[in-house]
């Protein structure tokens, strides 16, 4: 009994049934959501008359009542249009249950349609009428600030009065009707989303165990459909639902055939659950068989990709290593194995012994060859760690490999000899330049004294005087110029000592603007500082980072055009604070940014204005010694310097 059971629950017609009654529960539930969905303002309300197309349309016909009353058509202040009389006639003719009384309170004339068996005057005192004027507040109707500027303009007085009971043929009582209509199917509506709702958990969650399956716990098998890529299938049903979606749309906007329109949506949506039924348990299937990702177009144009690759980047391997009569070895090993296995394995203890012989001699070879390669990539690797005094002992490098291992050697020197060459260059200019500004640092200092001492004579001579001005301030921009010299020198070459700690990078800007804000006043210079928080706390050398700030400072000042301003923004991003200094050249910037920070290269090429040509060079290496980024744009005559340094 068990296994009969067993049998059937997993059989194709119980998937079948299930499959159907899935379906079915799908279908019922989008009809009993639609419907709700759809007449939610009948549902949301108990009488037809409180229905938001009830008040639209009795405010629509009420608006047409006024306006009729209120303008005229025989050419006076405010007539109405011939057109919109008909039509408004029309609307007023075909709404059999709208009845109405008017009187013009200038004129006292009176109009009135009214049902049979009713005097005009029985609607005034009618308990159901709406009376409408421009003494009464008529916030409660549609287009009801229209209505009022028109009795303002024309006063009257209305009364309008719905049939009770509704007589069939107008709008009002087809809303009447489906209002009806509406209250009556609710409940079968929300028992049918409710049992749809349970049928569908029921059958999917059998639906998605037994799928695949013809037993439980056995083997899964999968449907034709399931051989097909799943992208593929994924952007067929997207098509479908794409298309569903906008067929449906045209056919409810535009339908004149109500009927037609419901209909062809039901049709629609029926073959939609199937198309997506199909889908997804495809998918369940292939989840459960383990193929999901596996099983798609793009897997496996990946897959042929990647081993494309795999075998270019194998090719590379075909060089002087691996010579072409290598793989002849390889092809007469095997076929000698080949030979051997088939013609003297089967004589005895001999045929066996001589295999064995001459597999272990390959082996041997090939060990020795394998041993060869790996010291020579071993070699490699110490000289990509920078270990370029690593020797390969060649005794134990086979033939094979002796060109290989002299490549690799070759390599080796050439880049000893480089980094030696480099090394010995860049020590000779540090130390050429640390020396000559030492030894030019001792005359220096006695030019400055006697020049101090001459200060201190009275020379009546005003020329001497002059003459003493110009050595005072000569010496002392050649005493400047020495000592960057030997700051860029040791900022180069790493020869500092970094004490980071937390910087406020707001206050050592502001206090250097401040240093310098005589010289930028003397060079009709205008500062202007931006900040994005109050402080910006960065991880440098307070020391150096004013160096750097002074440095670009100072550089601004003595190449921006006179009259312009110097622009300095603190910013924070991507845990780096930011200092970006912008200034109008007065010279023209026709060189390239990264000219700009080598040693003794100026923008003013002339060379007419002071300065060394090594404020940006040091600003650059102090800033690249604290672990900051440094860098210029130019753009035009605009020059733009960021200099970023790590977040505290």
């Amino acid at each position: 009994m068990d296994t009969k059971s067993k049998n059937i629950k997993y059989s194709l017609t119980g998937k079948i049934v299930a499959g159907f009654i899935l379906w079915i529960s799908i279908i019922v539930g989008l009809g009993s959501s639609g419907f709700l969905l759809i007449n939610s303002d009948d549902i949301n309300t108990s009488t037809y008359d409180e229905t938001y197309e009830y008040r639209e349309h009795v405010g629509r016909l009420i608006h047409n009542l006024v306006e009729f009353a209120t303008k005229s058509t025989n050419g006076g202040q405010d007539p109405l249009d011939k057109n919109r009389y008909n039509k408004i006639d029309y609307n007023l003719t075909e709404a059999i249950n709208f009845n109405y009384y008017i009187k013009n309170l200038k004129t006292n004339k009176i109009s009135y349609k009214i049902p049979k068996g009713l005097d005009p005057e029985d609607i005034k005192n009618h308990p159901n009428s709406i009376y409408i004027s421009s003494r009464e507040d008529l916030y409660d109707l549609y287009y009801y600030e229209d209505i009022e500027n028109m009795l303002s303009k024309s006063p009257q007085d209305i009364y309008i009065l719905i049939n009770d009971p509704l007589v069939a043929g107008d709008k009002i009582h087809e809303i009447y009707e489906n209002h009806k209509f509406v209250k009556t199917y609710e409940p079968y509506a929300i028992a049918g989303l409710i049992g749809s709702l349970i049928l569908f958990l029921i059958s999917f969650i059998y639906l998605v165990l037994v799928s695949g399956r013809k037993e439980k716990g056995g083997k899964i098998y999968l449907a034709n459909i399931d051989n097909i890529y799943n992208d593929i299938q994924t952007i067929f049903v997207l098509i479908i639902a794409w298309i569903s979606i906008i067929f449906v749309a045209n056919t409810l906007s535009f339908s004149y055939n109500k009927e037609f329109g419901v209909i062809s949506t039901a049709v629609i949506l029926a073959i939609d659950a199937v198309v997506g039924m199909t889908y997804l348990f495809s998918m369940i299937r292939q989840f459960k068989k383990g193929q999901l990702f596996t099983n798609s177009l793009i897997y496996k144009t990946l897959g042929n990709l990647i081993n494309i690759v795999k075998k270019l980047y194998g090719s590379l391997y075909n060089n002087k290593i691996f010579k072409p009569w290598i793989l002849g070895i390889m092809v007469i090993y095997g076929l000698i194995n080949g030979f051997l296995f088939k013609n003297i394995y089967h004589t005895f203890l001999f045929g066996k012994l001589t295999i064995i012989a001459f597999n272990g001699i390959a082996v041997y070879f090939l060990a020795e060859k394998l041993e060869s390669l790996a010291l020579i990539m071993g070699s490699a690797k110490e000289i990509s760690e920078g270990n370029l005094d690593y020797k390969i002992d060649k005794s134990k490098v086979t033939k094979e490999f002796e060109e290989f291992a002299g490549d690799i050697e070759s390599i080796q020197d050439g880049l000893k000899n480089a980094v030696d060459k480099a090394i010995k260059g860049e020590r000779m200019k540090t130390d050429l330049i640390t020396n000559v500004s030492h030894d030019l640092k001792t005359p220096l200092t006695s030019i400055i004294n006697y020049v101090d001492l001459l200060k201190q004579e009275e020379i009546d001579n005003d020329n001497a005087n002059n003459y003493i001005g110009i050595l005072e301030d000569k010496s002392y921009r050649l005493k400047q110029l020495i000592e960057d010299l030997i700051e860029a020198s040791k900022a180069s070459s790493g020869n500092i000592i970094i004490n980071k700690e937390e910087v406020n990078l707001n206050e050592l800007v502001n206090q250097a603007s401040g240093e310098y804000e005589d010289k930028a006043q003397e060079a009709n210079l205008e500062v202007r500082i931006s900040s994005e928080k109050e402080k910006s706390l960065i991880y440098a050398d307070g020391k150096y980072m004013w160096r750097i700030i002074e440095n670009l400072i100072s550089n601004s000042i003595k190449y921006s055009m006179p009259g312009s301003r110097i622009y300095i923004d603190i910013e924070e991003s991507n845990g780096y604070g930011r200092l970006i200094m912008k200034n109008m050249s007065a010279y023209p910037l026709d060189i390239d940014p990264e000219e700009l920070t080598d040693r003794f290269i100026r923008a003013d090429k002339s060379r007419s204005s002071e300065g060394s040509g090594l404020g940006l060079s040091i600003a650059e290496s102090l800033t690249a010694i604290q672990g900051g980024r440094f860098d210029i744009e130019i753009d035009g005559d605009l020059f733009k310097v960021i200099v970023e340094m790590p977040l505290v």
